[in-house]
């Protein structure tokens, strides 16, 4: 897989903006949400790479999403998954899936997940998933 940073980004942001659309809108698939999302012109994700990089973050939250949403809740002190705001419910589940798929490194998967939180979630979302993803680190078999 020849993949850029740039696309990595933009991959994870795709896959990040069909877990909030999925939970959004009851009735889809995961499939049909991400065919929907990846279609759009704006995503720009030229690269197939990038977009098959995408897609199996998907396709592992589907398959480990239990798993997913255990690890998750086991480490949020005073929340519930619930209670999270849905933007950073979604960035919380795609980096948790991808330290499963033990293929990103856990700084790397962390800062990802910080960046994208302060693009598209709150002032303290950043900070929030920081803490989340710290804590979680210890119940992960991840690589360094």
């Amino acid at each position: 897989m020849d993949i850029s940073k740039k696309d990595l980004r933009r991959a994870r942001v795709l896959a990040m903006q069909v877990l909030y659309s999925f939970e959004k809108n009851e009735g889809s698939t995961l499939d049909q949400v991400f065919s929907s999302l990846a279609a759009v012109p704006e995503i720009g994700i030229a690269n197939p790479d990038a977009v098959a990089f995408s897609k199996g973050l998907i396709q592992k939250f589907q398959a480990s999403s239990d798993e997913v949403d255990t690890l998750l809740s086991k480490n949020m002190k005073n929340w519930t998954l619930e209670r999270v705001a849905a933007i950073d419910r979604a960035i919380l589940r795609l980096a948790i899936t991808e330290l499963l798929m033990k293929i990103t490194p856990l700084r790397v998967v962390i800062s990802e997940a910080v960046d994208i939180a302060k693009n598209f979630g709150t002032d303290d979302s950043g900070k929030f998933i920081n803490g989340v993803l710290d804590g979680s680190k210890k119940d992960i078999d991840y690589i360094e």
